[in-house]
């Protein structure tokens, strides 16, 4: 759902927008996977590469994104809006947090399971645990996800605001 400057539901975000916003995290996700690791292949390069499962699974976290900003006041606008919001480092570290949250529910939805050692192909993570006790590089893969909403929003005519 899209608010206006007061944050009163004016809109609701399509499936088609909901799908570009998706494209555009997983167009993200690529961009900061190249910055850290210039050398390594990307593992989906493009949309139509990701497997149904990961498609589903942007397609979901696009549709969190107001329940997310939510949780720290904010809301989606259409980008014309004055009461543009930049997110702060304690924002971004509560809803990594979340993110963790989700992204945990919805891996076991798919039939993920614990596991010592990651395997993909068999649906293996080791990072089933609370947000706290994931080591830094792992958090940092939540904080990015967050860190691009703005990023994301902004490719399709929307940004993040504060209720005021």
């Amino acid at each position: 759902m899209i608010f206006d400057k007061k944050g009163v539901s004016s809109l609701n975000i399509d499936r088609e927008i909901l799908e570009l916003i998706a494209r555009q995290i997983h167009k993200e996700y690529n961009r900061i996977q190249k910055e850290r690791n210039p050398k390594n292949d990307l593992e989906y390069p493009t949309w139509e590469s990701l497997p149904e499962y990961l498609k589903n699974s942007n397609l979901k976290q696009a549709e969190r994104i107001n329940e997310k900003l939510s949780r720290i006041g904010c809301y989606i606008a259409l980008k014309n809006s004055d009461n543009k919001y930049v997110l702060t480092e304690e924002d971004v570290e509560i809803l990594a947090e979340l993110e963790h949250q989700y992204w945990m529910k919805e891996r076991k939805e798919n039939g993920w399971t614990f596991d010592s050692v990651k395997n993909t192909s068999e649906r293996k993570t080791p990072y089933f645990v609370p947000y706290e006790l994931l080591a830094e590089n792992i958090k940092e893969l939540d904080r990015d996800t967050i860190r691009s909403i703005s990023r994301t929003l902004e490719a399709n005519g929307l940004i993040v605001c504060k209720k005021r």
